[in-house]
C-alpha cells in the first residue's frame, strides 16, 4: 500500500472526527489523564493513546464516560442515524419548574372621543384588559439504559476501527433510542391536538394528481396569507371562546408547514415539474417539515362520526411547545460482581401545544375501515390547563 493511500486513509472526516473526539475529552478530562494519555495526532499513533487506558482502569473509565457525553452532544461522527425533523420546532430549556405558564392578551376597544362630562367621567373607570393563560407540563420522564462490559471496553482499545465500532454500534444507540422515541412522542402531540383541541380543519382532497396537488397547494397558500390578519378562529383558544378578543396573527417567517413526505414529493412530481412559473405553485412557506405521517382524528359523536387522516399542520412555529428540563444528562454505575458499567440517559421534557397562536390542519376524509382496529383507544391528551 503506497503512503498516499495510507494518508487518505487516515484523513477521512469520519477519521477526522474521531481523532476529534478523543483530543476533546482530553481536554477536559482530570490532570492526571492529560499527564497519562497524549494527544492523538494521526490513527498511526492509536497505540500510544491506547496503552494508559489499558493500564489504568480509573483512565479507562474516564475515557469512557466522556465518550458517552460526547456523542450525545452530537460531536462524533456517526452512521445510519436518525435526526427527529420535529427538534427544530424545541425551545429553550424549561427552567426549574414543573410547569411552564404562558399568557395572552386581548385587544383593547377604542371609544369615541367626548368633550363633554360624560367624557370626564371616563378617566374613573376602570379598563380591565382580557388575559388568559395557560400551563404547559413536564409530562415526559424517560430513561434509556446501556451496559457496557469490562471486555467490550478493552476490545474497543485494541484498534482505531473498533473504537470506532463501539462508538456506532453500542454508545450511539443509547441517543438515537431518545431521538427516535422523541419523534413518536412529537408526532402524536401533533395529532392529539388536532384530535383533543379545537383546531379548526381545512378539508382538502386526498392529493394524487395535478389537480389535487394544485388545490392543497393553494389551500396552504391561503391559510398562511390569512394568519397576517387577526382572527379567533386560527386558534383552538378562540374557537372554544366566541367572544374572547384574543384575536391571533403571525409573521410570515414564522409560518411553518409540517407534512407527510409522501404529499410533498407528489407536489413536486406531479405540479411543480410541470408548472411553467415555479413560484406561483410554490407553498409561500419558507419553514416545510417532512414527517412520515401524521395519523387519523374523529370528530362528532355516535352516528354523526367523521374519520379524517391528517394532511398537514400549518402553524405558527411557536404552536409546539416542546422544552428539555436543564438537568438532562447520565447517570452512571459499576456493577463490579459482573466486571460492567451502566449508563442511565436521563430526558425529561414538557410536550404541548399552544391554544393562543394560529394552526389550521389539513384533512382528507376516510372510513372507518381505513384505520386500523384499536386505534383511537389510547389516545394522549394534550396536558395543557387552560385559566381566563
Amino acid at each position: 500500500m503506497s503512503d498516499a493511500t495510507k494518508t487518505a486513509e487516515t484523513k477521512t472526516p469520519e477519521t477526522n472526527k474521531t481523532i476529534q473526539v478523543i483530543n476533546y475529552i482530553r481536554q477536559n478530562a482530570s490532570e492526571g489523564y492529560r499527564q497519562r494519555v497524549p494527544i492523538l495526532n494521526d490513527k498511526g499513533e492509536f497505540v500510544k493513546f491506547s496503552n494508559p487506558l489499558k493500564d489504568y482502569s480509573v483512565l479507562k473509565n474516564e475515557f469512557f464516560t466522556g465518550l458517552i457525553n460526547m456523542i450525545g452532544e452530537s460531536i462524533i461522527n456517526r452512521i445510519n442515524t436518525f435526526e427527529n425533523p420535529l427538534a427544530k420546532f424545541k425551545r429553550k430549556t424549561n427552567g426549574l419548574g414543573i410547569d411552564v405558564r404562558e399568557i395572552a392578551s386581548g385587544l383593547v376597544e377604542g371609544m369615541d372621543f367626548e368633550f363633554t362630562t360624560e367624557g370626564i367621567a371616563k378617566m374613573f373607570k376602570l379598563y380591565p384588559v382580557e388575559y388568559a393563560e395557560c400551563f404547559h407540563r413536564l409530562n415526559r420522564r424517560r430513561v434509556f439504559p446501556i451496559t457496557i462490559s469490562k471486555k467490550e471496553m478493552a476490545q474497543a482499545l485494541n484498534s482505531f476501527d473498533d473504537l470506532e465500532r463501539i462508538m456506532n454500534d453500542k454508545v450511539n444507540t443509547l441517543y438515537q433510542s431518545d431521538y427516535q422515541e422523541e419523534y413518536t412522542w412529537m408526532i402524536e402531540l401533533l395529532r392529539a391536538s388536532a384530535q383533543n383541541n379545537n383546531l379548526k380543519l381545512i378539508e382538502v382532497g386526498e392529493v394524487k394528481d395535478e389537480v389535487s396537488g394544485i388545490d392543497y397547494v393553494e389551500t396552504v397558500k391561503d391559510i398562511s396569507s390569512s394568519f397576517k390578519f387577526r382572527n379567533r378562529t386560527n386558534s383552538a383558544f378562540g374557537n372554544d371562546n366566541a367572544t374572547t378578543k384574543i384575536l391571533p396573527c403571525c409573521d410570515k417567517e414564522d409560518i411553518a408547514l409540517i407534512l407527510p413526505y409522501t404529499i410533498k414529493n407528489r407536489i413536486s412530481t406531479r405540479v411543480l415539474a410541470s408548472a411553467f412559473n415555479k413560484d406561483e405553485v410554490a407553498f409561500n412557506v419558507d419553514n416545510v417539515t417532512e414527517v412520515d405521517f401524521l395519523g387519523y382524528i374523529k370528530r362528532g359523536e355516535d352516528t354523526s362520526v367523521k374519520y379524517y387522516q391528517i394532511d398537514g399542520f400549518v402553524c405558527d412555529k411557536n404552536f409546539i411547545r416542546v422544552m428539555d428540563d436543564p438537568d438532562n444528562g447520565l447517570e452512571e454505575n459499576n456493577l463490579p460482581t459482573v466486571r460492567a458499567k451502566n449508563s442511565y440517559l436521563h430526558i425529561w421534557q414538557t410536550l404541548s401545544t399552544s391554544p393562543f397562536v394560529c394552526c389550521n390542519v389539513l384533512v382528507h376524509e376516510v372510513q372507518a375501515s381505513d384505520i386500523p382496529d384499536g386505534y383511537f383507544d389510547n389516545l394522549v391528551k394534550n396536558d395543557t390547563t387552560v385559566t381566563k
